[in-house]
């Protein structure tokens, strides 16, 4: 799964841009991360998709499945869960420089810098495929 997209790294002076050479993708999440620590330094999400936000409540339903009469309540009481409302859009991109978010995605946090001649990694997610490229700044 992590080798169905492709990533290129293009640099333009201090810039480092991630390109798309298969044409436009949507994505889940794109993270940045240094090799040498593990630390993200930076990752996007689709505007709409809050997974760093944290609740504490919720609604909880336990229901014991042992019957296809049982199972169709189960069904019931999941979409009776599901958020009103849209999903978040994916929107299509081809090339997302450092630092900025493209349009339709958020920063989770400021991007941190790049070092020059520092090893970094770039994961991006999608429903359907993934992709992982080592650079160095």
């Amino acid at each position: 799964m992590m080798n169905d997209l492709v990533i290129d790294i293009e640099r333009v002076g201090d810039l480092v841009a991630f390109v798309f050479t298969g044409g436009p993708i949507s994505f889940v999440s794109l993270i940045v991360s240094a090799n040498d620590t593990g630390d993200d330094l930076w990752e996007l999400h689709p505007i709409g998709m809050d997974a760093d936000i944290v609740s504490s409540g919720g609604t909880f339903a336990a229901i014991e499945v042992g019957s296809p009469d049982e199972s169709h309540d189960f069904w019931k009481v999941v979409e009776s869960l599901r958020p009103v409302g849209e999903k978040p859009a994916l929107p299509l991109c081809e090339k997302v420089n450092y630092g900025v978010a493209p349009l339709g995605y958020r920063e989770i946090a400021p991007a941190k810098p790049l070092h020059p001649g520092t090893s970094y990694s770039v994961v991006v997610l999608n429903p359907r495929a993934g992709a992982a490229r080592e650079f160095i700044a």
